[in-house]
């Protein structure tokens, strides 16, 4: 009889202990994820980019409720899985050097290869190390080194950093000139576009050129003009008023322009 009890005892102070265990469980996972979703604290403190080259005009991104967004040279939403990767790179910089102990010209930290202003700390890209991989780079008086392709990815400006898709999941109509409303059936096709590339209007000569098609293209309250422009070598989009334009394949459209 007091075997038995005893056993039951056991029984649910083990019970009560897997239960407890399991609890735990549930709240580091909780944490774990609730971390996963949420940008680091050094992150979040992060309000402003300027991304500086020699020879070629600064781009600045800023956060605005939370979402990164570009305002020069052009007004467009910031792709946050191009953006991250940046930041966390810069952020997790390793083998630190006293600025002294450094050779800077050699590293090429004196006239460097791209300047990144994060709010207004600068952060100078130089040179990469013997091995090719890791490239200097010079933050407050101290040298390290961050992977290569932080400048390849800095070099590919606008076109790197934004979302190239013109449209979007919020575009919920679109009227054009020569087809009148888009059929509903046909505004995924819309959506999905993307583009080649972003680039700034002064690489493209359009003011002599007649748009092929205009239009009005409405996100929710939101009504926007649109320019699309038939090019032998690619298909020009504008919205009013932008200061860049999205540049498509040449044959983009043909999906639902060929007869």
């Amino acid at each position: 009889m007091h075997h038995s009890i005893k056993l039951k005892r056991i029984a649910l102070i083990l019970t009560g202990l897997l239960l407890l265990l399991l609890a735990v469980m549930a709240v580091l996972i909780g944490l774990d994820l609730s971390q996963q979703k949420s940008s680091p604290a050094w992150q979040q403190s992060i309000h402003t980019i300027r991304l500086l080259r020699p020879d070629t005009g600064e781009i600045v991104m800023a956060k605005e409720d939370g979402q990164w967004q570009m305002t020069q040279p052009c007004q467009l939403p910031v792709n946050n899985h191009r953006l991250e990767p940046l930041l966390e790179a810069l952020h997790s910089a390793t083998h630190e050097y006293q600025a002294s102990d450094v050779d800077l010209d050699a590293a090429g930290l004196i006239e460097p290869q791209a300047t990144v202003f994060l709010n207004q700390q600068s952060v100078k890209l130089g040179k990469t190390d013997l091995r090719g991989s890791r490239r200097y780079t010079l933050k407050n008086d101290v040298v390290e080194f961050v992977p290569e392709w932080v400048l390849s990815l800095i070099n590919g400006g606008v076109t790197a950093f934004a979302i190239l898709e013109p449209f979007g999941l919020s575009l919920t109509d679109l009227q054009l000139r020569g087809d009148g409303i888009i059929e509903s059936e046909q505004l995924p096709f819309w959506q999905a576009l993307s583009a080649q590339q972003i680039v700034e209007l002064q690489t493209i000569d359009l003011q002599n050129k007649t748009p092929s098609e205009v239009g009005t293209a409405i996100f929710g309250d939101i009504q926007t003009q649109l320019e699309l422009y038939q090019l032998p070598e690619f298909i020009a989009l504008r919205f009013a008023d932008a200061t860049c334009a999205y540049i498509l394949a040449p044959d983009a459209l043909a999906p639902i322009t060929d007869p």
